[in-house]
């Protein structure tokens, strides 16, 4: 969609190109990945440097801080239009569980039917902390549905900010609450990553690093304030969009506008390309691994934010990204993305039970056939449960008929009896 500077919009086209961009460098992150509970450690190194699409493909792990912008620019958005609409907080809630639940409990059950079978990490027994949202606060080597780690952040955030928004009522002072809010994500992730140093690597994996891997991912991973930044800078592009001042700003400084554009591009690639730098360039100083580890993730979001803002305004719209993004044909890619985001490490596991012996061989057309399998088998289930899960509950969560109907019912009743 153009921006035609309506603020009551419903959709964003841009946004659904980068949902859709981003399941798809997950998928594929997740399936090199996940091979590692698969084959031999001196097999999973060699898979691991076969060249720089396989190291590229590894970023995908980048694709989650995408998500978090995504989450935090379009859950703002859902908030104003609460607001105009002058609906309450819940029916946002409402909404939201509709939304995310009926899917999430559905793939956590077939995990749970699943895992005696093929080799999921994670122990059963913990399973209750999924079900809270609070399994990203556990020991990695203990959780369950490892991956919806980032589902627990999200659920965190829809839980606390709408509070925020509805208790601030001047869109100056949720601004510069946001940005201090930023600013401590920052200061917080630094404080943590420099005093539980030194970080002299990034673990990849706790096949090949064993304790050191399940150090990282519980300290500096998974957890709630160590990636809370990420949905704010969300937010941030959100209310610079609903400002009409920030807007204005933008026609009247095109070339500036420009200039930060492509300022956010040579950031995200200096991030994904970072640690191959230090490679190359012979960085080994735990000092310069610690300040990536601090700040990388959030200049990314960051960076992933300005463009989020800017492709959504006027602005952006003969920008050629903007138009590859805003493609229709991502949007299918898009509505699928949580589904395959719930689903996609299972289908690796079940796949990766049978194709392990082939992947180990180190044939060619096996790991042709697991990626292409993975792939299929990833967006064949999501299709399905989109149809007929995601989108059934999400009707009936914009609907009023679970709740407002009884209640009209009852006031009816009511009335009726008092006559």
């Amino acid at each position: 969609m153009v921006y035609d500077g309506n603020l009551n919009r419903r959709h964003f086209d841009f946004l659904d190109g980068l949902r859709g961009f981003s399941i798809l460098w997950l998928v594929g992150f997740h399936s090199i990945w996940f091979l590692g509970y698969f084959l031999s450690a001196e097999k999973y190194v060699s898979v691991l440097k076969s060249g720089l699409s396989t190291y590229l493909i590894l970023n995908g792990h980048l694709g989650v801080d995408i998500f978090f912008v995504l989450s935090g620019f379009l859950i703002t958005h859902v908030l104003f239009e609460n607001e105009r609409e002058s609906r309450g907080l819940l029916d946002f809630y409402r909404r939201r569980a509709f939304r995310i639940l009926p899917a999430y409990f559905l793939c956590l059950g077939l995990y749970a039917l699943l895992k005696p079978i093929f080799p999921f990490p994670g122990a059963l027994s913990n399973i209750w902390t999924n079900l809270l949202f609070i399994n990203n606060y556990f020991p990695v080597e203990t959780q369950n549905f490892g991956w919806s780690w980032s589902l627990a952040v999200e659920e965190h955030f829809y839980l606390l900010f709408p509070l925020l928004f509805l208790g601030i009522s001047s869109k100056r002072t949720l601004l510069l609450m946001t940005l201090a809010l930023i600013v401590t994500a920052f200061a917080v992730r630094g404080l943590i990553v420099f005093t539980t140093g030194p970080w002299n690597a990034t673990p990849v994996h706790p096949e090949l690093s064993g304790e050191a891997f399940y150090h990282y991912f519980n300290t500096i991973y998974g957890s709630t304030h160590m990636r809370f930044g990420g949905i704010l800078w969300g937010v941030l592009a959100r209310l610079a969009y609903e400002s009409v001042s920030a807007r204005k700003w933008l026609r009247r400084n095109a070339a500036v506008g420009r200039i930060i554009w492509y300022a956010s591009f040579a950031l995200i690639f200096w991030v994904v390309i970072s640690s191959l730098a230090f490679q190359v360039l012979k960085i080994s100083s735990p000092i310069a691994k610690m300040i990536s580890l601090s700040f990388d993730r959030y200049i990314f979001a960051m960076a992933v934010a300005y463009i989020s803002f800017y492709a959504v305004t006027a602005s952006a719209q003969t920008r050629w990204t903007v138009k590859f993004f805003s493609s229709p044909k991502w949007k299918r890619c898009a509505d699928l993305s949580y589904s395959a985001f719930l689903l996609n490490p299972v289908v690796i596991c079940v796949l990766g039970y049978f194709f392990g012996e082939q992947l180990e061989q180190g044939r060619v057309g096996a790991f042709v056939g697991f990626s292409a399998a993975t792939f299929a088998g990833t967006f064949t289930l999501s299709h399905i449960v989109f149809t007929w899960v995601e989108t059934p509950f999400r009707n009936l969560g914009k609907s009023r008929l679970p709740f407002s109907t009884f209640l009209q019912s009852r006031t009816s009743r009511s009335q009726e009896s008092a006559v």
